[in-house]
């Protein structure tokens, strides 16, 4: 079972001793994640964006394992970077793609990464 959904069944039974347990276990990563936010966003934002961040973590590491669409792969990585070189040049020395380089940076991103999952 995945830590965020352990997580989530130990604090909807209110298990405290596990839950604090499972955060002193993991002191390292709360300390990486706390300074990640503080320069991500700032003081102003700490106590609300900690969670959020949290949460998002947890749930990127538990999408490969419960989907099996790999997002870290070596095979992931150097199609997803390949293509990313090769179109985004080709999108900087044409003048009418110009305007539309984010568009085609993330829609390079997700085929590059569906098209390394399914030769997978």
């Amino acid at each position: 079972m995945s830590a965020f959904f352990a997580f989530l069944g130990q604090l909807a039974s209110l298990n405290f001793s596990w839950i604090i347990s499972f955060i002193l276990g993991n002191l390292f990563w709360v300390m990486i994640f706390s300074c990640a936010v503080y320069f991500l966003f700032g003081e102003r934002l700490f106590l609300i964006a900690f969670p959020v961040f949290v949460f998002a973590m947890w749930l990127w590491s538990d999408f490969e394992v419960l989907t099996g669409v790999g997002l870290f792969g070596a095979q992931v990585l150097l199609i997803y970077y390949i293509s990313k070189i090769a179109l985004l040049a080709l999108t900087e020395n044409i003048p009418q793609l110009k305007p539309h380089f984010i568009v085609v940076s993330s829609i390079t991103g997700v085929i590059a990464i569906i098209a390394a999952n399914l030769m997978a």
